[in-house]
């Protein structure tokens, strides 16, 4: 079988090679270490953030969807981060924080342009 040149020239990545240069070392409480090394850890995650979300999990006002136009205080949020790096931007009423892909495609199907008082796409 030939392989191609360039196909050999492709290493593996470095990850498992980076975790084992600290894999014997020790992080103080104060300084932990936090992981970015890859999106798909190989530990489980801390005790405590297990029992938060186990805590937060049991809040009824967690097991149901936000307000279709999203929540308040998070458009407010949103609009002030325009005011701040636009001087200028949408109010919080003119804000819809749609809740995934499929919502937001509905919505942008069933809008009519008079529907919108200034048409446009806006990403943080």
């Amino acid at each position: 079988m030939r392989i191609s040149p360039r196909l050999q020239q492709v290493t593996f990545p470095p990850i498992t090679e980076v975790k084992s240069w600290i894999a014997e070392r020790q992080f103080s409480a104060e300084k932990p270490l936090v992981d970015l090394c890859q999106a798909i850890p190989d530990y489980a995650p801390p005790e405590a953030l297990v029992d938060h979300l186990r805590h937060q999990m049991a809040q009824p006002q967690l097991s149901v969807y936000s307000a279709d136009e999203g929540l308040p205080e998070i458009r407010q949020t949103v609009s002030e981060w325009y005011t701040r790096r636009y001087q200028t931007g949408p109010s919080a009423d003119q804000i819809c924080m749609t809740i995934g892909a499929s919502q937001a495609f509905w919505l942008a199907i069933n809008l009519s342009p008079s529907t919108l008082s200034s048409p446009c796409l806006m990403s943080m």
